[in-house]
């Protein structure tokens, strides 16, 4: 059961805590207007960490941590 649910589960932690930290360093390094540099850039990161998912879940990841990025100061 530990391997079915909680490993996996982790891994997909372990992925979205690397691209959020991939965003923001490319969002500091790139600025703004430059997103397709910059999502190139976090995709080939992620890859390079041995992860890899189809083009559809990959744009999913990054899109939800550039709002995550952008909305953090946000009040409600």
């Amino acid at each position: 059961i530990l391997s079915k649910y909680a490993i996996p589960y982790l891994k997909t932690l372990q992925v979205q805590r690397l691209i959020k930290i991939a965003v923001a360093a490319f969002e500091e390094e790139y600025g703004a207007g430059t997103g397709e540099i910059k999502y190139q850039k976090v995709k080939e990161f992620i890859e390079a960490k041995g992860y890899t998912y189809d083009e559809e879940t990959m744009k999913v990841l990054i899109d939800g941590a550039v709002w995550e990025l952008i909305n953090q100061y946000k009040s409600e």
